[in-house]
């Protein structure tokens, strides 16, 4: 009995430091983002998910590149708590999951839109991460809740956090993506083009989700992605930029959410600097500008206009047209 006494005084101990530590470093922002680390706040780890729902938020939706928005600076800029839950390779499907999920405690999302994840045939290949999400939430249970600090991720995290806190800024591997020294190389991943068709039941359950409160952003791409979307077949043989301009039209007009144009040809998209290696993330700068404009009203010359309802047809036009000419002047 003396030593299960011992045991159980000694267990309760480090189950109250792990706690202690928790709440101190509190490393993926869950309770606040300031001065947290960059790179635990756009964390893509499972468990997290089910952990960061809650009421009067804003939730930032997407593929890889919403890794590219710093979430302390968007959480200063709303005005309201901010999260990150974008997923790697994400589709419609885990979108609309996501979305489902923050509406039932009425909050709102900041949805980054890349028209490879409307793909109908890319979103049927993509099973494999939405379970993962789904199971996320199906296993999220009381203990996980309240006692996420004791997940063995969430320990390692916290001290990894504690040491690189010592070494270097928050944001030190966020803006390193800024360096100029980055080795580019255009290769797109064709793969998940192929096939292309929209389910138009997705999109219309989206277009239900969304809210006055919503922002849609359309990323910008480098400008050859263009090229390829103009010359990319879909199933119903029309290109895919024309099928990704009706997607959007289709949103802008039945959607009450606000609707951001930031991709097509512009002085930012047109600077492959502004990308990262691969030429298909964009960098954190990107994202800054992205920021300042939706909600500092800055002016950044041609990149980013915000959808007017009653110019939609116009404004559309012209950035459809602004593409095909610059294509048509690379192809002489």
């Amino acid at each position: 009995m003396k030593w299960f006494g011992f045991f159980s005084l000694g267990l309760f101990s480090v189950i109250l430091a792990l706690f202690l530590a928790s709440e101190t470093l509190d490393p993926y922002g869950l309770k606040n983002t300031y001065n947290k680390r960059v790179e635990n706040l756009n964390s893509e780890e499972a468990f997290l998910y089910p952990l960061k729902i809650q009421s009067n938020s804003y939730y930032l939706i997407g593929t890889s590149r919403t890794r590219g928005f710093d979430v302390m600076r968007l959480e200063q800029l709303l005005n309201k708590k901010t999260y990150f839950l974008g997923i790697s390779g994400s589709s419609i499907s885990q979108w609309l999951f996501l979305i489902q999920k923050i509406k039932k405690q009425q909050s709102n999302v900041i949805l980054g839109l890349d028209i490879f994840s409307i793909n109908y045939s890319y979103d049927q290949s993509n099973k494999k991460s939405q379970d993962i999400l789904k199971e996320s939430f199906e296993n999220f249970s009381f203990f996980q809740k309240y006692f996420s600090f004791l997940n063995s991720n969430f320990i390692q995290t916290s001290i990894t956090t504690f040491i690189r806190n010592c070494v270097s800024p928050r944001d030190n591997l966020f803006y390193i993506q800024n360096s100029e020294k980055v080795d580019q190389k255009f290769e797109i991943n064709e793969k998940i083009y192929n096939h292309f068709y929209i389910d138009p039941q997705k999109i219309q359950q989206l277009i239900s989700l969304l809210s006055p409160q919503d922002i849609v952003i359309v990323f910008p791409e480098y400008w050859k992605y263009y090229s390829f979307y103009l010359q990319q077949k879909s199933l119903n043989s029309s290109n895919i930029l024309d099928e990704y301009i009706e997607v959007i039209k289709k949103i802008a007009l039945e959607a009450k959410a606000q609707i951001w144009i930031f991709g097509g040809i512009n002085a930012i998209t047109l600077q492959k600097d502004n990308f990262d290696f691969d030429l298909w993330h964009f960098k954190p700068t990107m994202s800054t500008m992205m920021t300042s404009v939706i909600f500092e009203n800055k002016k950044l010359g041609d990149f980013g206009f915000k959808i007017d309802r009653e110019k939609l047809d116009i404004q559309l036009n012209e950035w459809k047209e602004q593409i095909i000419q610059y294509y048509q002047h690379q192809a002489q």
